[in-house]
């Protein structure tokens, strides 16, 4: 999930995109779905992408979902080092 205002930076066109509701901790908002491709190191694959414009850029920056991110890399985590490494 991203924030709404990336959909003028990348020229997707706001009309063409399913919208939907997204449900969270603090209330719905709409969310847009747009099918994009996403790189890591060079890698790039086709994923759906949900942009909302309910969400501050200062307060959030975006979020990788299950689908499209995490089912398709090992994601591992180390706090302590502070990095992410994807396999």
């Amino acid at each position: 999930m991203f924030d709404g205002e990336l959909l003028y930076m990348l020229d997707i066109d706001l009309t063409k995109l399913e919208k939907i509701t997204i449900n969270g901790v603090s209330g719905a908002a709409t969310g847009h779905v747009a099918h994009i491709e996403i790189g890591v190191e060079g890698q790039f694959f086709p994923t759906p992408a949900v942009f909302s414009f309910d969400f501050s850029p200062d307060e959030f920056g975006g979020l990788a979902g299950q689908l499209g991110f995490f089912d398709t890399y090992i994601v591992e985590f180390n706090r302590k080092a502070m990095n992410v490494v994807l396999k």
